[in-house]
């Protein structure tokens, strides 16, 4: 069946200058950056064009048009244009999880930092969405209680059970149902063919045991939150994480170097304030250099 609904996701004559610029092989620092480090991403980018403008027959599926779209507008900074496609992707039937995963795309190429902006947005926009397979948060607090008590919920694991070592705490911070939706250090792990969080035991037994297996690895750590801002149920935050090479990590023995990295998060909390869904992204690439693990 072909996908004939919004063909042309942005409008007006920057956009279209936009994505001239693109077919005509000048797409500007940004997108080259996101053709080298994915061609499968700069395919996809190239089949959308030509459907934008009617060169080709061909169409690309309304998830991978959103998603392309997505990456492209977090990886030039084109953040007013993001939002407005981000409501259009969520009126789409597009998951919150598939934005996060466009913005993947964007941190392998541009960095986490140039996805934090990004990150925001898709909270703002998925908090104010209440389209089909909504589910309604009831809360006695106000949405501005909720995000104070979610981001004290944040740095209590941060500073107490990461840093401080209380993992008597979990329990009192994550739900029994949490789900993962992307681990970074854990997912960089299990590319390299180091074992990953184990999968046998609660959410809290796993949880204990990889906490366990990086603080081995990773030892000594401090870390500083830079940004966190919340809305509704949802929480982001950046924060730079200082540790010491102290055990094998990616197949590499301690060193005892120093190392530092950037991680952004994106939280969905429950109604009792426990964190019920989590999205870590780390500078993977860039810890994994530091260890001489990654040219």
């Amino acid at each position: 069946m072909t996908d004939t609904t919004d063909q042309r996701p942005l409008d007006g004559p920057d956009a279209a200058a936009f994505f001239e610029r693109g077919m005509a092989g000048d797409p500007g620092p940004g997108f080259r950056a996101l053709a080298a480090a994915d061609p499968a991403y700069l395919h996809a980018f190239q089949e959308y064009t030509a459907f934008v403008y009617g060169r080709r027959d061909r169409t690309l599926p309304t998830q991978v048009r959103h998603l392309v779209v997505v990456a492209l507008l977090a990886g030039t900074g084109e953040w007013a244009q993001m939002r407005l496609h981000t409501r259009r992707a969520l009126l789409d039937g597009i998951a919150p999880a598939e934005l996060l995963q466009a913005l993947e795309y964007t941190a392998v190429a541009c960095g986490t930092a140039a996805v934090v902006e990004g990150a925001r947005i898709v909270a703002e926009e998925v908090a104010g969405y209440e389209g089909p397979g909504t589910v309604a948060t009831r809360s006695a607090l106000t949405d501005a209680a909720r995000v104070e008590r979610n981001k004290e919920t944040f740095r209590r694991l941060q500073y107490e059970v990461i840093v401080g070592g209380r993992d008597e705490l979990i329990e009192e911070i994550f739900s029994p149902e949490f789900t993962t939706l992307r681990a970074g250090l854990a997912d960089l792990a299990a590319a390299s063919g180091q074992a990953s969080y184990p999968s046998a035991g609660s959410v809290y037994d796993r949880f204990r045991a990889g906490l366990a297996g990086m603080k081995l690895a990773l030892g000594d750590q401090e870390r500083e939150i830079v940004e966190l801002h919340g809305t509704g149920d949802l929480l982001w935050a950046r924060f730079d994480i200082h540790a010491t090479h102290t055990g094998t990590f990616l197949g590499r023995p301690a060193t005892g170097k120093a190392v530092t990295y950037t991680e952004v998060a994106f939280l969905r909390f429950d109604e009792d304030g426990r964190i019920a869904e989590g999205w870590f992204l780390c500078a993977e690439f860039n810890l994994a250099a530091q260890l001489g693990a990654a040219s």
